[in-house]
């Protein structure tokens, strides 16, 4: 259900040179059901006149009285260089949500990769982390793209869930630097290491080219069509 609420700043994490998570709590003691997968908007006033922008929920559902977002400082944004330059802790901020229809279909019932890049790893890991909650044994993938290693956002946090779940595959790729890791885009990888479609679904999400682009291979190495679910960024 659609609701307006009132969230306090609690911490603000730096992920890399351009990228913020923000950790909101709800004010009075509120709480905000969403599904994994879904965004909110976050409301300002810019001269006088009203504002709101879209930010997908990079937190679990289960947490319901405090969410996540990440976002990266746009050049030129209004927006984004508002949030990264201007919100600090214990600032007060308005939301409306939650919304979309990018959401993790529950219960889990064939293995499953996601697909991100850049900020597009928001609402991806809500659903991961949604995903072990619920204890699955399906086989998860996660395909993560950035330019460069000092981009890869969350990083620990995946490498350590890899750790503690057997059945869950961490795969970064960089398409702007050589490592020791996989290079390239994130299609080059999907080819590398996904060899049965047999019972798989996939969320993508990332900007239109990408998605676009994994889609359509996903549908040539067999993914059922109805089994792709994609939001896509500009």
């Amino acid at each position: 259900m659609l609701k307006d609420f009132k969230v306090t700043v609690e911490k603000i994490d730096i992920e890399s040179f351009d990228t913020k998570t923000f950790h909101f709590k709800l004010s009075n003691n509120e709480e905000i059901e969403f599904k994994a997968g879904q965004y909110i908007f976050i409301k300002h006033l810019r001269e006088g006149k009203p504002m709101v922008k879209p930010y997908s929920i990079a937190s679990s559902p289960s947490s319901k009285n405090k969410i996540e977002i990440v976002l990266n400082k746009i050049p030129g944004g209004y927006f984004s260089t508002y949030l990264c330059d201007r919100v600090n802790v214990g600032d007060v901020l308005e939301i409306k949500g939650p919304l979309g229809l990018f959401t993790l279909k529950e219960p889990i019932q064939n293995d499953v990769i996601f697909v991100g890049t850049g900020t597009g790893i928001g609402p991806l890991r809500a659903m991961i982390k949604r995903i072990f909650e619920l204890k699955t044994s399906k086989k998860i993938w996660l395909f993560f793209g950035e330019k460069t290693e000092e981009e890869i956002l969350y990083r620990k946090e995946f490498e350590e869930l890899e750790k503690e779940h057997e059945n869950f595959k961490y795969i970064p790729i960089l398409s702007r630097q050589e490592w020791e890791g996989e290079k390239g885009h994130v299609q080059d990888a999907i080819k590398k290491y996904i060899k049965n479609s047999e019972n798989m679904e996939a969320y993508i999400c990332g900007l239109i080219n990408m998605v676009d682009e994994t889609k359509s291979l996903l549908k040539d190495l067999g993914f059922d069509p109805k089994k792709i679910y994609v939001e896509k960024y500009n």
